[in-house]
C-alpha cells in the first residue's frame, strides 16, 4: 500500500536561506537532552514561507517561526524546524560534492558528517508533525569539496594518527 502524503512540501535551493542549529545525527546536547531524533532548522526565504503559511493558514501544521528584527534595515526571519526519524519511515537522505555525480547514501549511522559540512545547495522533502515542526522524507544535500576530506575521515572512522 503506498502511503499518499498530500501535505508534503518541497523546499528547493531557492528556498532555503540558510540550514543551522544542525544536529542531524540526534545527539545529546542542550536543546536535545534526550537525544533521539535528529533535527536542524531550515531559514526560508521570505517568498518560500508566505506560501507555505498560506497554504496552511488553517492548520497548525508547518508551524513557521519568525525572529523580528529590532532594526527596520534587516527582514524578519522565517524559519521552522525539521526533525529525522529513522524507526518507522527512515527518510531517503544522499550527500554530492561538486564534480561528482554519485551520491552518498546517508543512515543513522552518517548522517551526523552533515552536522559540520560545508552545506552549498540543497533539496528538502518535508512532510508535517503533530509537534509544530516537519519530518523530512527525502532531502538531498551539496556539500563543498574542502570539508569532503574531514568528512571522509569521519565516516571512514580514521583519525589523524593513520
Amino acid at each position: 500500500m503506498i502511503r499518499r502524503r498530500s501535505n508534503d512540501i518541497i523546499l528547493r535551493n531557492d528556498d532555503i536561506v540558510e540550514i543551522k542549529f544542525r544536529n542531524f545525527d540526534g545527539h545529546p546536547d542542550r536543546f536535545n537532552p534526550n537525544g533521539c531524533l535528529g533535527n536542524f532548522v531550515v531559514v526560508l526565504a521570505p517568498e518560500a514561507a508566505k506560501d507555505i503559511e498560506a497554504r496552511f493558514a488553517d492548520r497548525e501544521e508547518f508551524a513557521i517561526k519568525v525572529k523580528h528584527r529590532l532594526n527596520n534595515i534587516d527582514e524578519d526571519e522565517a524559519s521552522i524546524k525539521v526533525s529525522i526519524r529513522w524507526d518507522k519511515f527512515p527518510p531517503s537522505i544522499k550527500m554530492f560534492t561538486y564534480g561528482d555525480n554519485d551520491p552518498m547514501i546517508m543512515n543513522s549511522d552518517t548522517i551526523g558528517a552533515l552536522n559540520n559540512a560545508d552545506i552549498v545547495a540543497a533539496t528538502l522533502k518535508v512532510g508535517p508533525s503533530r509537534n509544530n515542526g516537519c519530518y523530512i522524507r527525502e532531502g538531498n544535500f551539496v556539500i563543498d569539496n574542502v570539508s569532503l576530506d574531514s568528512i571522509d575521515k569521519e565516516l571512514r572512522g580514521l583519525n589523524d594518527n593513520g
